[in-house]
C-alpha cells in the first residue's frame, strides 16, 4: 500500500507463459561529481537501462553507463546485466 510506505514487487499483467511478455521498465539518470576541493578533477556519468520482469519473482537488469573525466578522472564505460529471483 503506498499509504505504508511499502514497496512491492511489480507484477505484471500478463507474465511470460501466460499469455504475455511481463514488464519492461527503462531507466536514466545523469549524476556529477565535483572533487575540487580534494583533487582537480570531476566527473559526469550518464547511465540508462532496462529491467525486464517476466514473471512476479525473477528480473532482467541491463544497465550501461559512461563516465566523462576531467583531470585526475579518468573515462570509463560499463555494462552490468543481473538477473534477480524473489523468494
Amino acid at each position: 500500500s503506498p499509504y505504508k510506505g511499502v514497496f512491492k514487487p511489480i507484477k505484471p499483467d500478463r507474465a511470460l507463459g501466460a499469455g504475455g511478455y511481463g514488464a519492461v521498465e527503462l531507466t536514466a539518470r545523469i549524476d556529477h561529481l565535483g572533487l575540487s576541493p580534494l583533487i582537480d578533477g570531476s566527473s559526469t556519468e550518464v547511465g540508462f537501462g532496462v529491467i525486464w520482469t517476466p514473471r512476479e519473482n525473477v528480473r532482467v537488469i541491463a544497465r550501461h553507463e559512461e563516465e566523462f573525466g576531467r583531470g585526475a578522472m579518468p573515462d570509463s564505460r560499463s555494462l552490468g546485466i543481473r538477473v534477480q529471483f524473489g523468494f
